[in-house]
């Protein structure tokens, strides 16, 4: 696991350049996520650079998701987050995205839009009810890396890791746990959710 040790601090790290360096260095060619024979997602879950990444994110500065879906999205993207005491721009990312894949049972997700304080983004997924999912399959986690600032580095370091997991979301909100600051109910249910859980562990 010494390649998976983060080899640089970032102290002003809310810049694309020195995630990618970060990640190409620890974890992009045959380190964290290529050891051959090796448990994929667990070497990923335990590397080093997963923590650093997660601290360069700043994901406390993060808007929290609302408990059901905005209504007004997309028309007045522009929305209150009574936890940060600040408005948040928000974009409707389940016309453009497989949520059907990485989000399944999802009915609709939202993003938020990047701001000067991180380069990352909160999602957010909902049921048909409109209602917050917060856990299972089709919930979701934050992007640490906005694919609206660098979409093949959204790739690299969302997307693989999930890919990483091979679908099982128990395994991957682990380590990266979606948003339920506001306390929102749980969703989905128990039976739902354990349908889901045996899926995911026969994936």
């Amino acid at each position: 696991m010494e390649h998976c040790t983060a080899h640089a601090t970032l102290r002003h790290g809310h810049n694309v350049t020195g995630v990618r360096n970060l990640w190409d260095n620890s974890i992009g060619s045959v380190t964290c996520l290529r050891l051959t024979g090796a448990d994929e997602c667990e070497v990923w879950a335990e590397c080093g650079v997963e923590r650093t990444l997660q601290e360069l994110a700043a994901l406390h500065v993060l808007p929290s998701c609302p408990c059901h879906h905005p209504p007004s999205l997309p028309y007045r993207p522009s929305l209150p987050d009574p936890l940060r005491q600040a408005h948040y721009r928000w974009v409707v990312v389940s016309d453009r995205e497989r949520i059907d894949v990485y989000h399944r049972g999802a009915h609709t997700c939202i993003r938020s839009l990047v701001t000067a304080s991180s380069l990352a983004a909160q999602t957010c997924c909902y049921d048909s009810d409109r209602r917050l999912l917060t856990r299972g399959s089709g919930s979701a986690s934050p992007a640490l890396v906005s694919p609206q600032v660098d979409p093949e580095l959204h790739w690299r370091v969302d997307v693989l890791p999930w890919l990483a997991c091979r679908g099982n979301f128990l395994r991957y909100q682990e380590v990266r746990p979606p948003n339920n600051e506001r306390g929102c109910p749980t969703n989905p249910d128990d039976a739902t959710y354990r349908r889901q859980l045996y899926v995911a562990t026969d994936y």
